[in-house]
């Protein structure tokens, strides 16, 4: 005879599972403004990449691709670059959520950074 299985753990863990996936359906505006600029602005690296054989150490450097965000929402900037890598944020100028994006060739690419990292910039 087989023992019985809790019936309520299948719909808590169904919840979770739906919960978990929520987080991004939840975010505030200016999040979602400050991951598109930083998505925007590593396509326009790319391009800068192809043409001047380095990244852009600069928002100067890139003026000609007309990286449009707006500047009162989202803080942006490339923190470091050379010719095989660079590092660049973008958060919530004024965060109400304390989350930060960062892309780093070094680490891998896009990533949101963990309460770790984002303590020095918030």
């Amino acid at each position: 005879m087989r023992p019985k299985r809790p019936l309520f753990l299948f719909p808590i863990l169904i919840g979770i599972f739906f919960l978990s996936a929520c987080t991004q359906i939840f975010e505030a505006d200016s999040d979602v403004q400050a991951r598109k600029a930083l998505l925007d602005l590593m396509q326009i690296q790319e391009k800068f990449h192809g043409e001047n054989q380095r990244y852009a150490r600069n928002m100067l450097e890139i003026e000609k691709y007309n990286l449009k965000y707006n500047t009162g929402i989202v803080y942006l900037e490339i923190e470091s670059a050379d010719k095989t890598k660079y590092r660049a944020i973008s958060l919530p100028s004024e965060s109400t959520t304390a989350r930060v994006f960062a892309h780093d060739t070094e680490k891998g690419g896009f990533y949101e950074m963990d309460d770790d990292e984002v303590s020095s910039y918030v």
